[in-house]
């Protein structure tokens, strides 16, 4: 899940900004459930954030920051004193994604925040997130964060900060350039590090789990689950294929090796 910080609407950024509002919303979320109904268990609760599932700590984060009022029909308001809503713009990029992102908005809903989901083309979204318009989407279920550092897409994107990616990637001038909280630019800082660090060495190792602390104590996203397994199977004959027990590489690496499978025939 996530939730556009730079969205210019001074009560969303008020709640969004503030991160007991954000570990409030990782409370309300139930990952065991989402895990065993569409997972079937192949996965793990989320890592990089402290998720756990406590719905009277999500109502006592919440009421702790102000929004302790709600409306006539029980929804809570924000800073300006109107109902607060998180309108989640998704599209089905998998079978079981607008389902799950549904029943997150209903989580979500249960401890007071109104909560939305609105089926949108994949590329109106994406149009919208660069145009700062969008407030809230879910890319992908499952967002891991590899050891090998491999994809960074732990590194928050256009739809958690579009103004601030523009500062990082074009410069403080740009138009709609946005400066970035110092931690933002910490963990850009250890990913260049990183970067230059021989991998699996301990400086690397040390790196990465800096990253994994910047990651967690900030909670830049909400992700639904971690390292899910994806049940594969391969002709008996096929060869140079992964066989025997689970693997924790990334599962779409199979997609990218399939010259290099044959068969014995």
């Amino acid at each position: 899940l996530f939730l556009n910080r730079n969205y210019p609407d001074p009560a969303w950024q008020d709640a969004i900004g503030n991160y007991k509002f954000r570990l409030a919303l990782v409370n309300a979320i139930d990952y065991e459930e989402i895990l065993e109904t569409f997972f079937l268990g192949f996965g793990q609760v989320p890592q990089i954030i402290p998720a756990k599932y406590d719905t009277d700590e999500a109502n006592r984060l919440l009421d702790e920051i102000g929004m302790d009022k709600r409306d006539s029909d029980g929804f809570r308001l924000g800073s300006d004193g109107k109902r607060f809503i998180i309108p989640i713009s998704a599209a089905p990029r998998t079978e079981e994604m607008l389902e799950v992102t549904q029943l997150a908005a209903e989580y979500l809903n249960e401890v007071g925040l109104k909560t939305t989901m609105k089926q949108e083309d994949p590329s109106l979204i994406g149009e919208r997130a660069n145009a700062n318009e969008l407030q809230a989407t879910v890319l992908w279920l499952a967002e891991n964060l590899w050891d090998s550092g491999g994809w960074d897409d732990y590194l928050p994107n256009t739809y958690v900060a579009p103004a601030w990616n523009i500062w990082i990637n074009q410069g403080p001038d740009a138009e709609g350039a946005i400066e970035p909280p110092p931690e933002l630019l910490e963990l850009y800082d250890l990913k260049a590090e990183f970067s230059s660090a021989l991998l699996g060495s301990e400086e690397s190792n040390e790196i990465m789990k800096r990253i994994r602390q910047n990651v967690y104590d900030n909670i830049w996203y909400i992700p639904m689950i971690e390292r899910n397994y994806i049940p594969t199977f391969w002709s008996a004959n096929m060869r140079n294929v992964p066989t025997g027990g689970r693997y924790d590489d990334y599962q779409i690496i199979a997609d990218y090796t399939m010259e290099t499978w044959f068969y014995d025939e």
